[in-house]
């Protein structure tokens, strides 16, 4: 194995999952394309890793579903394993996509493969108490209705594609409280022997959605020193990450590997 990960979504047919017994139907599919993927990826010592996010906005607000990726829940990614058992696959979990699902990410992770698990996402959501979750509910999503309509009605609508569901995407330590524990979901973490890296996604709406600069920088700060003191030693320069385990670069054997396309894969 060569340590590389390639991160991917998998995608969802809704043609298929209209249908009696769609979601199998779903999987069925994604086994018979991604079979061929993963067996390539395993010949290259490459693995194939799924992100959870349902990617919510990947299709018109006038759709009912936003079930939009099949890896989106834990049973799926357990189910995709079962029908691909090759160790060149797994996932990088993201535990903000959970939390506006209402499944506690902590639970997730005591019921996750670690040897599947690769990398997990900094990024955090704030469940809304606001109107639209009153008028909607918290388990379907905000559905599109002509305006005049909703207006006559005095009924929320969407603003866009992605505002479907009542949450504020944030980063933990900055600009407030989110809906998880943070201190208990690093140590079940480290419960499970997760040795990967932690990586920022910034989609925090006050910061990246800002557009500044400066507010952006600050936001990666904020969610560094909020998790300082949960994944770093402290030592006398405070918290400080460990440099002990991190290895030279080597150069490592070329091969001249041919482009391969799903023509050739299938």
């Amino acid at each position: 194995m060569n340590d590389v990960k390639v991160g991917t979504f998998v995608g969802y047919n809704h043609e298929l999952g209209v249908q009696e017994g769609g979601f199998e139907k779903n999987l069925q599919e994604y086994a018979r394309i991604f079979k061929p993927i993963i067996k390539y990826a395993e010949d290259l010592g490459v693995t194939i890793l799924y992100e959870n996010c349902p990617m919510e906005g990947w299709r018109s607000a006038s759709f009912t579903s936003t079930y939009n990726n099949l890896p989106g829940v834990l049973a799926a990614r357990k189910l995709m394993y079962a029908l691909i058992p090759s160790k060149a696959h797994g996932e990088i979990y993201d535990p903000s996509h959970d939390v506006w699902q209402h499944t506690d990410p902590i639970e997730v992770i005591k019921e996750t493969n670690m040897s599947r698990l690769h990398r997990v996402h900094v990024k955090a959501t704030r469940n809304l108490q606001n109107q639209a979750r009153t008028y909607w509910g918290g388990m379907y999503p905000m559905q599109a209705i002509e305006t005049t309509l909703a207006q006559q009605a005095g009924v929320p609508v969407p603003a866009h594609d992605w505002d479907r569901h009542h949450y504020e995407a944030m980063l933990p330590g900055f600009g407030g409280s989110d809906s998880m524990d943070w201190r208990a979901f690093v140590d079940v973490l480290k419960e499970q022997s997760f040795s990967g890296p932690f990586e920022i996604e910034n989609e925090a709406r006050n910061s990246k959605d800002t557009g500044n600069l400066e507010a952006i920088t600050q936001g990666f700060a904020g969610a560094i020193y909020s998790l300082m003191p949960m994944l770093w030693p402290l030592g006398a320069q405070g918290y400080q990450y460990s440099r002990s385990n991190i290895k030279p670069l080597e150069e490592v054997c070329k091969k001249d590997i041919p482009v391969i396309t799903m023509s050739d894969l299938c």
